[in-house]
């Protein structure tokens, strides 16, 4: 099922307006309902230090969408 323009517009336009519920397990904070994001422009941050590697996914409403330590 291919979806229109317009439902693509008004899904960001939803997304856009309330805030992205996370759900966190241990580290890991991810969405908490499942979320189609196949059509957003999604930004990747990555701290690599000596010990551990630290990642964001930010969309383009600069809401945190995933984030792993």
């Amino acid at each position: 099922m291919s979806k229109t323009a317009a439902s693509i517009q008004a899904e960001r336009a939803a997304l856009a307006t309330k805030p992205f519920e996370l759900r966190q397990v241990g580290a890991e904070l991810s969405p908490a309902r499942p979320t189609d994001f196949s059509h957003a422009h999604l930004r990747l941050g990555i701290d690599v230090g000596s010990t551990t590697v630290k990642l964001a996914v930010i969309d383009d409403n600069d809401n945190l969408v995933y984030a792993n330590y």
